[in-house]
């Protein structure tokens, strides 16, 4: 972003999740994509259609590979203001990481106001993290591994999610 609030905000928010990981992943603020890495990107556009659809303050849309891994992600802010608001950044970076809404307030995932009073990750959001990232991409309970399953099983086709962060 070519605002320098709202790129600090973004540099911060890449090194708490950085840091909320532990280093396993790292995200990095880059005017231009990196080879080999999955890419996010973060932009305004207060005419998105899940914004207006919604009286969202911002959305993050996932694209998943065949494998379920995470390849890329782009951030949408209602406006300029949103995009400086670190704890938004942070619950939308949140959700580029493969995070959902928390039912708890006092998470950075949690999808209200709250999260405004929020500047890092709660340490349940990094378990979280940390037990993501021992398992396999789209490996969910009951621990049914897509790789080890046999042919014709499972999407090998991209796939793209969205979550929608409404502000009240």
């Amino acid at each position: 972003m070519a605002d320098e609030q709202a790129r600090e905000a973004l540099e911060e928010g890449a090194r708490l999740l950085t840091a909320a990981t532990e280093g396993a992943v790292t995200l990095r603020v880059s005017a231009t994509p990196q080879p080999g890495a999955a890419t996010v990107t973060a932009g305004i556009d207060s005419q998105d259609a899940a914004i207006l659809a919604q009286g969202a303050g911002a959305v993050t849309r996932r694209e998943l590979n065949g494998s379920s891994e995470i390849v890329r992600a782009s951030v949408v802010f209602r406006n300029l203001d949103l995009a400086r608001r670190l704890p938004l950044v942070l619950h939308e970076l949140g959700h580029t990481f493969g995070l959902g809404h928390s039912s708890r307030v006092g998470d950075m995932m949690w999808n209200g106001p709250e999260i405004y009073n929020q500047f890092d990750y709660s340490p349940r959001e990094r378990l979280a993290m940390a037990l993501m990232l021992q398992r396999s991409p789209g490996n969910r309970y009951p621990d049914i591994d897509v790789r080890l399953a046999p042919a014709g099983v499972g999407t090998r086709t991209p796939r793209t999610s969205t979550w929608i962060c409404a502000e009240r």
